[in-house]
């Protein structure tokens, strides 16, 4: 994974993702994941019992500080 370093700039990049992502969620536009992600996201639907819905609530809590501190929202 490349990680984004906390510029002003990356900042700017990264929150534009996470208001266009939020939007398509308000709009009921399907999310979908890389390979990658999708492996991860269903290893974390068994192991901690969550679903669709629990990923959409914690990417519409995201914020750019959680993003850099790797804290879950």
């Amino acid at each position: 994974m490349t990680e984004s370093t906390y510029t002003v700039d990356n900042m700017a990049v990264i929150q534009e993702f996470i208001d266009e992502t939020k939007k398509r969620i308000s709009h009921g536009v399907d999310i979908t994941f890389t390979g990658k992600a999708s492996s991860e996201s269903g290893d974390l639907v068994l192991e901690f019992d969550i679903d669709a819905t629990d990923i959409e609530s914690a990417v519409m809590d995201l914020t750019t500080d959680n993003y850099y501190r790797g804290i879950d929202p």
